[in-house]
């Protein structure tokens, strides 16, 4: 398997549950990212923008999160934060430009 599975889940939905090839993620310390046999370990998300590709895809599914915890382990990564926004439902669609101006 080039992938692993992802589930990122917000107190009121759970907003994706499958096969990912890559997820970016604002860390404490910086951006960081998780591939395919990644290192065991367990980590804080800060407010901002996560970012994960299905696998055959060139397409970046893109959200906003508050602050939240990861979780990695044997190609399963759980994600979990108190909000979350799918910036394609607010994004207006050829502009590249979000309606929000805050949303934390």
């Amino acid at each position: 398997m080039n992938g692993f599975l992802l589930k990122i889940i917000a107190c009121d939905k759970v907003f994706y549950d499958g096969e990912c090839e890559s997820f970016v993620f604002p860390g404490y310390d910086g951006e960081m990212a998780i591939l395919a046999n990644h290192e065991p370990m367990t980590t804080t998300i800060e407010v901002g923008e996560i970012r994960f590709r299905k696998p055959g895809e060139t397409k970046w599914q893109r959200a906003i999160v508050s602050d939240g915890l990861i979780k990695v382990e044997h190609n399963l990564v759980n994600v979990l934060v108190q909000f979350l926004l799918d910036i394609g439902a607010v994004a207006v669609p050829g502009s590249g430009v979000c309606r929000c101006q805050r949303l934390f």
